[in-house]
């Protein structure tokens, strides 16, 4: 069995951060193809636009 996460179309979490923090990357999705014989391909794709975060904040 497969697992798939994807990044949010939302704001980005740091990973594995001890404490809150905002990662400096756009939103992003999954793309999946999918074929008959059941195999499949995936990659992530970023949006690229200008980030307006406050990289200070403690929660969002």
């Amino acid at each position: 069995m497969t697992y798939l996460g994807c990044p949010s179309t939302c704001i980005q979490f740091l990973p594995r951060a001890p404490e809150f923090s905002l990662e400096p990357v756009g939103p992003g999705f999954r793309h999946l193809s999918l074929y008959p014989d059941g195999t499949f391909k995936t990659h992530i794709e970023r949006v690229e636009i200008p980030l307006t975060l406050d990289f200070s904040a403690k929660g969002y």
